[in-house]
């Protein structure tokens, strides 16, 4: 049995322990049982009310393997004086003592240059 969560939230910059604390919630969930879990976030990133970004974060668990994808987007105002993105893919396979990463890739891109 899968449960699947879509939520759409705005955070301020100033609260972004909130959104590493939801997101540090979808990696701990699929170790709590060995049941499948699906989970779905998309953020909006504010500062002082202005939105600087978007993040969107994808988690799956069979029981057995994971993979998370973590992807943000400068956006709204901040895109007049940066551009870029970020992607961060994590699998792995789910143990006794959490999750164990078999594979980590973390890649920003601006001004058509990979990082």
């Amino acid at each position: 049995m899968a449960l699947k969560l879509s939520t759409v939230k705005r955070f301020s910059a100033h609260l972004c322990g909130n959104f590493i604390a939801a997101t540090a919630a979808l990696f701990c969930a699929g170790t709590l049982s060995a049941a499948a879990f699906e989970g779905d976030a998309t953020y909006v990133v504010t500062l002082r009310g202005v939105n600087i970004a978007q993040v969107s974060v994808n988690f799956d668990n069979n029981g057995q393997s994971y993979a998370v994808n973590i992807d943000g987007l400068v956006s709204g105002l901040a895109s007049l004086v940066a551009a870029g993105t970020a992607d961060l893919n994590s699998n792995g396979k789910v143990g006794a003592n959490g999750l164990q990463s078999e594979q980590f890739t973390l890649a920003t891109k601006a001004n058509n240059e990979t990082f």
